[in-house]
């Protein structure tokens, strides 16, 4: 228990809380009894200024409990607040709001925060303090939607990626602020080239922290916690996590990996938007291809329906359009595709003709449109992975990644994550390319589009008609 006396120090109350509104950093080390780091308070002092604030640091940073302390001097100056905390599971959501009742409970002067009727309406999911204030504790899903927020943290935001056609961050989450002006506070620790941190720091309404653990002249950005030693110790673990976690280079090479991150970065065009226009004005010129791959079951684990839209231009192609189903009918995945292809006038139709894909393909010829099915057999599979490799590889593939497009970011995003999660295995001397992502349709779609296009008639159709 932290005593008032220890918290007041040579200060009366009544002074103490009055600087204490005035200044977050003198209130949050005093009642904490923790020095903050350099960094936490630039942190603080630009949450006040800008209300979005991007944190991308190093692992063990204390992001997320500088967050915690920040949210309780909220509470504590500000009547009639709501507070959300999320994150990529309630788990870890459910942790921050327990860390929260902890340091109220084992601190004499935060437990003025405490409501009398606490046994009964704090739980998990939510409390309430003395002030009015309301805390909220959710994942990071679309259910989040009804709230109305004063204040936001989305811890590891990293980690928390978009399972559906829109960002959940920008459609849901920040639209919980929209009325109130929320202060937004995003934090983490990167792991990928398209974490939300990397989207955030483009844009150029969030002001971006990155601190990595030792700064550009090589000294510790924390020397009191991360000596030189230390950090030499941790090194010495792994020089991609150390890479990744610690110097937060999110293009740090991953062993094994089919498609090496700098190559998928090196698609990137951030002018490019999806479009269904043509990319060149002679009509002559340009192929496109709509390529499809099925989810092969049903339920909230399945794959998607996933279908792109590729174009050849000149020794380029783009892709145009993305999107991802779940729980299409046959009927509805024919409807679909037909409503692509006539948008943008492709000249053929690229599918897994396996399964429901059969089905498929026999209505759409039916219809009079050019299908061509991709067999997906283990060695046929293997060569289709390491033709888009090559295509990489070649520098042929452009990905539109415009911060201004979110339904372009938002199906990129998926896509460079499933295309991360391929790794090259050994069994029997022979070579495999396997997927280690949760899912990997967008990919596998992808790869038939730029296969199709890299020789405008690439397979030979062996289904029957």
């Amino acid at each position: 228990m932290r005593e008032l006396k220890e918290i007041l120090g040579e200060d009366e109350y009544e002074i103490f809380i009055q600087k204490g509104y005035l200044n977050p950093i003198y209130w949050i080390e005093n009642v904490s009894g923790y020095k903050l780091t350099w960094f936490a308070k630039e942190w603080i002092q630009a949450i006040l200024r800008k209300r979005k604030i991007n944190l991308i640091a190093f692992r063990g940073s204390a992001k997320s409990e500088i967050a915690i302390w920040f949210t309780l001097w909220y509470v504590w100056y500000h009547n009639k607040k709501e507070i959300l905390i999320t994150s990529h599971n309630r788990d870890h959501s459910w942790k921050m709001m327990e860390r929260i009742k902890e340091k109220i409970n084992d601190n004499e002067l935060l437990k003025e925060l405490r409501p009398e009727d606490r046994e009964i309406v704090w739980n998990k999911d939510y409390m309430t303090t003395t002030t009015g204030c309301h805390i909220y504790t959710r994942a990071y899903k679309p259910s989040i939607a009804g709230l109305r927020t004063d204040l936001i943290i989305v811890d590891e935001t990293s980690k928390c990626n978009d399972d559906a056609s829109f960002s959940i961050f920008h459609r849901i989450i920040e639209g919980t602020g929209h009325m109130n002006d929320a202060i937004e506070i995003c934090l983490t620790t990167p792991e990928g080239p398209v974490d939300l941190c990397y989207e955030l720091k483009n844009n150029p309404d969030w002001v971006t922290f990155e601190v990595p653990i030792v700064n550009k002249f090589g000294e510790p950005n924390w020397p009191e916690k991360y000596p030189k030693d230390k950090i030499e110790k941790i090194r010495r673990g792994s020089e991609h996590a150390f890479q990744q976690e610690y110097m937060l280079n999110a293009n740090a090479p991953v062993e094994n990996a089919l498609y090496p991150t700098n190559l998928l970065v090196a698609t990137f065009d951030t002018t490019m938007r999806f479009t269904s226009q043509k990319l060149s004005q002679n009509e002559d010129k340009g192929y496109r291809v709509l390529a499809a791959d099925f989810a092969v079951a049903d339920g909230p684990r399945a794959d998607f329906d996933a279908y792109c839209v590729m174009e050849k231009l000149d020794s380029k192609i783009y892709l145009k359009h993305g999107e991802r189903h779940k729980g299409f009918p046959k009927n509805a995945k024919v409807t679909r595709l037909i409503e692509i292809y006539k948008q943008f006038d492709c000249n053929a139709v690229i599918l897994d003709p396996n399964g429901i894909g059969d089905a498929v393909m026999r209505d759409l010829r039916a219809e009079g449109y050019q299908v061509i099915g991709q067999e997906f057999h283990s060695a046929a599979r293997n060569k289709l992975l390491m033709a888009l490799r090559v295509a990489f590889d070649e520098g042929n593939v452009i990905f539109p990644r415009n911060p201004e497009d979110p339904a372009a970011l938002t199906y990129t995003n998926v896509l460079v994550n499933e295309l991360l999660g391929f790794k090259e295995t050994k069994v029997s001397n022979i070579t495999h390319y396997q997927s280690t992502s949760s899912h990997d349709d967008t990919a596998m779609a992808l790869a038939m589009g730029v296969v199709a296009c890299a020789s405008q008639r690439p397979f030979i159709d062996c289904v029957g008609i």
